[in-house]
């Protein structure tokens, strides 16, 4: 019986190490969001946010409510425009207070029906949705304001505010050395982590809140 003979070739012990993922080539990736970290309910969670609406007492408005309306509740509802309130419950008791209790019924639905979806879906979504049109060179280098500030980037944990770090460690997410920040506008900032070419949503900050300065 003939033998096999054996190949004088010796396979290498050696493993072909792994493939490095280049973070300039991260960078050329379109943005993308992930929701699976996001905070539900701390101070900058969704929670919060999701039902928040903002009022504005506009034209529209000013046509829909009585032509002798109380002075009282005008006032009040003048004092009210452009402040975010928790909730529509919570715009309307302060308005029934702030009118002493002279609000209407009538006037209570007037108002209601003015006011849109909460911020979340108004603000947040539409901005997060024409963010994906750039890939996260274009999102870095864009800039705002006469000295010409990036508007998104990463910020290191240790800068961020003593309660964004110690949500951190109650999330059991302080491994995280850095952050990054989407501005959405004015004071508005979203916060995530990213990872290879999406972000990981974390925190809503409507008013600068993580990262004073």
């Amino acid at each position: 019986m003939n033998k096999i003979p054996k190949s004088s070739i010796i396979p290498s012990k050696q493993k072909s190490p792994n493939k490095e993922y280049s973070p300039s080539l991260v960078k050329d990736h379109y943005a993308s969001w992930q929701f699976n970290k996001i905070d539900m309910n701390g101070k900058w969670g969704l929670e919060k946010i999701i039902n928040e609406i903002e009022f504005d007492f506009n034209d529209d408005l000013l046509k829909e409510l009585p032509h002798n309306l109380d002075n009282d509740v005008y006032k009040a509802i003048d004092k009210l425009s452009g402040r975010r309130f928790k909730s529509l419950n919570d715009l309307l008791n302060i308005l029934i207070e702030e009118s002493n209790n002279k609000i209407s019924a009538t006037e209570q639905k007037i108002v209601i029906n003015s006011i849109g979806e909460s911020i979340f879906w108004s603000e947040v979504i539409p901005k997060l949705k024409s963010l994906e049109g750039f890939n996260w060179h274009e999102l870095e280098r864009q800039q705002f304001g006469k000295q010409n500030k990036t508007k998104h980037h990463n910020v290191s944990v240790s800068k961020i505010c003593k309660d964004a770090q110690k949500r951190l460690e109650e999330l059991k997410l302080d491994d995280c050395d850095e952050l990054f920040s989407l501005r959405l506008s004015g004071t508005f900032r979203i916060w995530g982590i990213r990872q290879f070419g999406f972000l990981q949503l974390l925190w809503i900050d409507p008013d600068h809140e993580v990262y004073p300065v």
